[in-house]
């Protein structure tokens, strides 16, 4: 007889609505599905095999939510990200580095 595994989704986690809702909390108002799709878009974010979003990726939206507020744009932040990873990179690797004299 063949078994059957049965998944289950994970105790934490947001569906795409439940993003919505939280995020409306910091904009004062509901971001349009269009628009959120285009922002999970941008950072690169994928929901998971049960289509949840992970909580850890709840700050980026949140940062972009209030970047876009005070004006900047998609490409800023994209760059503010990629320079926070390029800082996180460089302090690690500086971290585990050896000076022989």
């Amino acid at each position: 007889m063949k078994q059957v595994s049965t998944l289950y989704p994970p105790e934490e986690g947001y569906t795409f609505r439940e993003v919505q809702i939280y995020l409306a909390r910091f904009r004062s108002r509901q971001i349009p599905r269009s628009t959120l799709q285009r922002w999970i878009n941008v950072i690169g974010l994928s929901p998971d095999e049960f289509g949840l979003y992970d909580p850890s990726d709840l700050p980026y939206l949140v940062r972009l939510s209030l970047w876009l507020e005070r004006g900047g744009t998609f490409q800023g932040f994209v760059n503010l990200l990629l320079q926070e990873i390029s800082n996180a990179k460089r302090t690690t690797s500086d971290e585990h580095c050896t000076i022989e004299v």
